[in-house]
């Protein structure tokens, strides 16, 4: 069963947790999964980082490199990676 993740729009030099107000630096976006909706909104409300924003899972899969064939997207607050599905089936 595949679980459901919301994305949003971090940056890979300054992390996910600035101390200040930052927007990062160039060509440094990274997307980070969130593990619900609640938890990713709450990290756009707190975050000192200016770039951030929500992101659909279609354009988190433009953004995200491919790994050994496989999309990888960091979970935050974890160690954990998400494999970000090209497309899903009912039978799967």
């Amino acid at each position: 069963m595949a679980i459901r993740h919301y994305y949003a729009l971090s940056d890979s030099f300054s992390g996910d947790d600035p101390k200040e107000y930052t927007y990062g630096f160039a060509n440094s976006t990274k997307v980070i999964a969130f593990k619900s909706k609640e938890d990713r909104d709450i990290w756009l409300k707190t975050t000192k980082l200016l770039k951030a924003k929500a992101l659909t899972r279609a354009e988190s899969l433009r953004m995200t490199t491919t790994v050994n064939g496989r999309k990888l997207v960091p979970v935050y607050g974890s160690n954990d990676y998400v494999h970000v599905v090209l497309w899903e089936s009912k039978y799967t």
